[in-house]
Parts: C-alpha cells; sequence; structure tokens
C-alpha cells in the first residue's frame, strides 16, 4: 500500500520555486536551487522499490529551499512505514461459524482468506511526524489532486479514518474521476487488509459526494459486499454501471452478485459490455444466458470451446464445464431435474461453485418440488460463504417435504439440522439454538454446534449442557466441546 501512495503522491513532478526579489537597496540573495525532475524521478524509483534507508539518505543531503511537497511526501511516506508494525491475525470464532456452516465439511481453501485481518500498530510520534510531513505538502500545493488523495491515504494508513475522511469531503467538489479511481483502489486496499470499517468509511463519504461516479459507486458496493449486505452492494453497483462503462472486475463484481441472487437477467446485462474480456467472463456470460434458454448460449460455448482447443494445457475443471453445459444446451429431450441436481453436486464437489449454483437453480425451477434441488442450492451457498442466502432454499426444502416426507429423501432432523447451522453461521444464535433443540427432537442432535450456538446466544446453562453431551459422545467433536468447557472453567 505504501508503494501505492508513492506512485499517488509523485505522479506530478515538483514544480520550480523562486524567491520573491529582494528590496533595491540590499543585494540579491543567491538563488535558491529547486530539486531537478530527474532527482524527483530517481527518488520515487528507490521509494517504490522501498530502498528507505538510501532514498531517507538521498533526502537529507538535497537542498531544503524551496521546499519540495514530493520531497516530503517520499520521506513521509518512509517515515510512516517504519512507525507501521502489522500483525495477520486469524479470527477463530468467525471460523468455527463458518465449519459449522458448512456442517463440518472442509471449506474452501479460496475462502479462507475472509478468517484473515491485519492487526495494525503504530509507533508515536513518528507516526504523528509522519503525517505531518504529508500535511506540510499539501499545505503547499493544496491545488494537487494527487497530494490530497495520497494524504487521504496516509491518513488511512496511519489509523486515522475521521482526518481522512474530513479531508476527502472537503476537497471533494474539486476531484475529478481519476482522483475517484484513485480512491476506489485505496477501499480495495484496505479491503484486502480486512481493514472492512475504514474502507467503507470511505466508500460512504465517497459515494455520498459523487453520486454518478462510477468508481465511487463501485467502491461503496465492495465495501458493502465485503459486509456481505448483498441488497446495498447490488444497489451500489447498478448506480455504477448507470453511470458509466464498468472495469472487468466491477463487471464480474456486479454479476457475482446477481447470481447469488438468482437473478439471470440482471447477470446478462453486468457481464454482456465485458464478457469479451477474460475466458472467465465469457463462461459465465454462457452460464447466465444458458440459465434463462439452454439453447440460446450453445454458440457461445462452442466459441469457448474452440478458444480452449488452442492451449496447451487446458485446465480440465474449464473443459468439463463446457463440455457438460455445450452438451445439455442442444441435448432432446433435455436433461431432467434430478439429472441437474447431479450434474450440480458434481460440480459442488469439484469447488465449481458458479455452475453448481446455475444447475441446482435451474433445477428447481424445472420441478418446484425438488428438494434436493433446493438442499443443493443451499449447499453450494454454505460453500460459497454466503449462509444467509442458504435460508430461503433450506426453508423450501422444508416445507416441500413436509407435504411428503416418504418422497423428500432426506428427513426432518437431517433438513432442521442444516437450518441450524446455516443460522448459526448467518450470526441469528438464538434462532439457531432453537433450531438444533429441534433437530434433536427430530432423531439430529449435534451436541457441539448446538452448544456453540447456546453460547453466542448467551445461554451458558444450555451451552455448558451440550458441550458435556458432545464430550461425552466422543467422535470427531469431543475434543473440540471438552477445550471449551476448560476455557469456561468447566469440566465434562
Amino acid at each position: 500500500m505504501l508503494k501505492r501512495l508513492s506512485r499517488l503522491l509523485a505522479v506530478t513532478l515538483a514544480a520550480a520555486w523562486t524567491l520573491a526579489p529582494a528590496p533595491a537597496a540590499t543585494a540579491p540573495a543567491p538563488a535558491a536551487r529547486a530539486v531537478s525532475p530527474e532527482t524527483i524521478v530517481e527518488l520515487r524509483g528507490l521509494l517504490a522499490e522501498g530502498q528507505c534507508a538510501e532514498l531517507l539518505t538521498r533526502i537529507a543531503a538535497l537542498p531544503k529551499q524551496p521546499p519540495s511537497p514530493d520531497l516530503l511526501v517520499f520521506e513521509g511516506n518512509c517515515r510512516l512505514r517504519e512507525a507501521t508494525h502489522r500483525a495477520k491475525v486469524f479470527d477463530a470464532s468467525r471460523y468455527e461459524r463458518a465449519r459449522v456452516g458448512a456442517g463440518g465439511q472442509a471449506l474452501d481453501p479460496g475462502a479462507t482468506a475472509q478468517f484473515y485481518r491485519w492487526d495494525i500498530t503504530w509507533d508515536d510520534p513518528a507516526r504523528a511526524q509522519a503525517l505531518t510531513l504529508f500535511d506540510q505538502a499539501l499545505a503547499l500545493e493544496p491545488a494537487r489532486q494527487d497530494l490530497v488523495v495520497g494524504t487521504i491515504a496516509a491518513n488511512l494508513e496511519g489509523g486515522r479514518p475521521g482526518p481522512a475522511v474530513a479531508l476527502f469531503e472537503a476537497n471533494a467538489a474539486r476531484l475529478d474521476e481519476a482522483s475517484r479511481i484513485d480512491l476506489y483502489q485505496i477501499v480495495q486496499d484496505r479491503l484486502a487488509l480486512g481493514r472492512v470499517e475504514e474502507a467503507s468509511a470511505l466508500a460512504s463519504a465517497l459515494a455520498a459526494a459523487s453520486p454518478a461516479s462510477p468508481a465511487a459507486q463501485a467502491a461503496a458496493g465492495s465495501a458493502a459486499l465485503a459486509r456481505h449486505d448483498l441488497a446495498a452492494a447490488a444497489s451500489a453497483f447498478e448506480k455504477a454501471a448507470a453511470g458509466g462503462p464498468l472495469t472487468p472486475e466491477q463487471a464480474r463484481e456486479l454479476a457475482l452478485l446477481a447470481m447469488l441472487r438468482r437473478d439471470w437477467n440482471a447477470a446478462v446485462n453486468a457481464l454482456a459490455p465485458s464478457a469479451s474480456k477474460s475466458v472467465e467472463l465469457t463462461t459465465w456470460f454462457a452460464l447466465a444466458r444458458g440459465r434463462i434458454e439452454p439453447r440460446s448460449a450453445t454458440p457461445i460455448w462452442q466459441e469457448i470451446k474452440r478458444s480452449l482447443a488452442k492451449i496447451e494445457q487446458p485446465d480440465p475443471r474449464a473443459t468439463a464445464v463446457v463440455d457438460y453445459f455445450l452438451g445439455t444446451s442442444q441435448a432432446a429431450p433435455p436433461p431432467a431435474a434430478a439429472a441437474r441436481v447431479r450434474a450440480a453436486r458434481r460440480f459442488l464437489e469439484g469447488r465449481i461453485f458458479v455452475p453448481a449454483l446455475v444447475e441446482a437453480d435451474r433445477a428447481v425451477f424445472e420441478d418446484p418440488q425438488s428438494v434436493a434441488g433446493y438442499m443443493t442450492l443451499a449447499d453450494v451457498y454454505r460453500a460459497l460463504g454466503y449462509p444467509e442466502l442458504g435460508l430461503d432454499p433450506i426453508e423450501q426444502a422444508i416445507a416441500t417435504a413436509a407435504k411428503d416426507p416418504k418422497q423428500s429423501g432426506y428427513g426432518a432432523g437431517e433438513l432442521q439440522r442444516e437450518r441450524a447451522e446455516l443460522l448459526f453461521a448467518a450470526g441469528r444464535d438464538a434462532d439457531a439454538a432453537a433450531a438444533f433443540a429441534e433437530a434433536a427432537r427430530a432423531g439430529a442432535p449435534a451436541p457441539y454446534a448446538w452448544g456453540l450456538a447456546a453460547l453466542a446466544a448467551g445461554r451458558r446453562d444450555e451451552a455448558v449442557a451440550q458441550l458435556q453431551a458432545a464430550a461425552a459422545a466422543g467422535g470427531s467433536d469431543a475434543a473440540a466441546a471438552r477445550a471449551k468447557l476448560d476455557e469456561l472453567g468447566v469440566g465434562p
């Protein structure tokens, strides 16, 4: 991120300064020499390479008059880097919820990043001195947008989101779209560090000040997506799309939101302008088109197949997806709902989630009485890390199975236990504990998960009883239950 600051803060070379003429009665003072543009370029390179020791040595030997904003921010970057300490922290509680939500199954390796965040601390007064250098640079040339944006970034990096947002709001009216794009990237940088609150504060201010800016609205959408506020994310990305062309990355996020909501027309509209930018986006476009009308996607699948044939070693998973959907798009008669559920399960087992979502949704569209289809949809959402979205299909599975329990293929306890797991993963602890109790009454006890939900809901006695039951039962949860009881100061 600090490398990014150097780019934001040094994109414009420092202008040469001249001293005001001395009074006529006084001999003129020698003109101070400004730092040359060539030197600025060299120093910027050192900063980009992280060579702060050499950079600071070089700066110390340069003339201080006239003052150079670029030198100030170069030094500020290095001083802030020296004052900042990062430690990667694992959120065990959140991971535990996700594991319960996944039914105890292994989580997708690609989703594990969400359980980490960077804990950042600073040395004061070194941090304050570093941020003062940014303020001094901005005071020298307050009209430079790169200095405004860079100082905002520095305040966020220095753990001062309040001043960062205030500085943005004071300058928002004169920032151009290029600066808003840089601010969008700063939001992405903070999200990548797990600093969701900081990112959200800047993104909200950015979107409020620039409602017609694609970059501003996309920043708000990304922050909302990180908070799992899917409605707010969809609204922001739709505003971004209305304001102008989205980048392929932004189109991907908007399309993913539409697909998560199973709004296939919205997914097609989001992907259409960017579908040719990558094989992944083209594949998503074909999937969304095919979900609406399978035959309409046949030419797209054929083109993707030709593209894969030109690759020496294509990804076997991509080949499997293309072969399956190309075949089913032309099949007469088309696959039955049960066959689509089986295909969705195979994709899910292979961690190919979007095709799994498409086929499971098509299955329940063609057969609204498919309990297996609803269960598969819920399992896709579990695997994707959106348990809250899995609640609607699991409720539909329960309601459908209740009409004809013998034909559903699932027991009432099994369905209720999965509902409980999803509720707990979604943070609805009291509801989850009640659902686990109902699942136990229906013959599908899960005492360890029930104990966790009761504990999170503040019901200690109930939690202890269930954890003790889990510890006594043995099995894969016994050791974890004993460890949790030890934390509570209670024996098994």
